[in-house]
This record gives C-alpha cells, structure tokens and sequence, in this order.
C-alpha cells in the first residue's frame, strides 16, 4: 500500500483503520535538504482510533535508515531510526492546548491531514542535535 498525500483521521478513527506501507524519503523535501535520501525506504505503520476520552488519536511507527553528515569527521553516515509517535488532530490552537499530555497536536485543514507532512515532521523530530559515527568509526 502506497502512503496517501492526505488523510481523514476522524472517518479513519471512527472504522478503528489501519495502515502499513513503505515510503520513499526522496519524497521529503526538508529531509532531503539535511541530506541525500534518495534510495531510502521508511516502513510506516498507522493506527487510527478513539480512546476512552473520545478522543481521536494517530499511532504511529516509522523503521528507516537515513543518511546523515557525521559531525565529527564530517564524513556520510548511516543512521537507523525507530520513532514512535501519538499525535491527535485539531482544528485550532484552542483544541491543541486543552489536549491530553498522551498526544501532540497535528493539525487539520479541510477535515484532513497531510500524511506527507506528519511523516516528515515525525522523523525530523526524531533527529539527533548532533549526527555523528558511534564509538571510534571516525578517520
């Protein structure tokens, strides 16, 4: 399954969807600014719902292996990512802020999310503040 440009997280929340795909990252343009992503593959997982709040959640797990300048030897790098993330969509600022400390807020324009942008958004959180080689790999 291809990754859709956007999603409908409430009629998705509501048939309690799921949703596995692979995704390539050449397709994100603030990643591929950090670096070239051009034959990497990220393997998405989706879960829609409500909890006992009622409250629609996005659950989510993205697997993949980006390519990174290593800041110490300034060489390139490979760097494995397992991010998990819990976010819930909201129309407005006033919804972001009376949400439950279990979500992060993703924003909704026209019923919709732009799963391109969650994504991205999701991994470059997920980025280290300082990309470099683990223990003595550098030159």
């Amino acid at each position: 399954m291809q990754l859709p440009k956007s999603l409908d997280p409430i009629k998705l929340g509501k048939h309690n969807a799921q949703m596995q795909c692979q995704f390539s990252l050449r397709n994100l343009p603030r990643l591929q600014e950090i670096a070239d992503q051009q034959n990497q593959i990220a393997e998405i997982n989706l879960q829609f719902g409500q909890d006992e709040r009622r409250t629609y959640f996005i659950k989510g797990k993205i697997k993949t292996t980006l390519n990174l300048i290593c800041q110490r030897c300034n060489k390139p790098m490979h760097y494995v990512m397992d991010v998990t993330f819990a976010l819930s969509p909201v129309i407005s600022d006033e919804r972001a802020k009376n949400l439950s400390d279990h979500y992060e807020p993703v924003a909704m324009e026209n019923e919709s999310v732009s799963a391109v942008d969650m994504i991205e958004d999701e991994i470059i959180l997920a980025l280290p503040m300082v990309p470099k080689h683990s223990g003595d790999v550098c030159e």
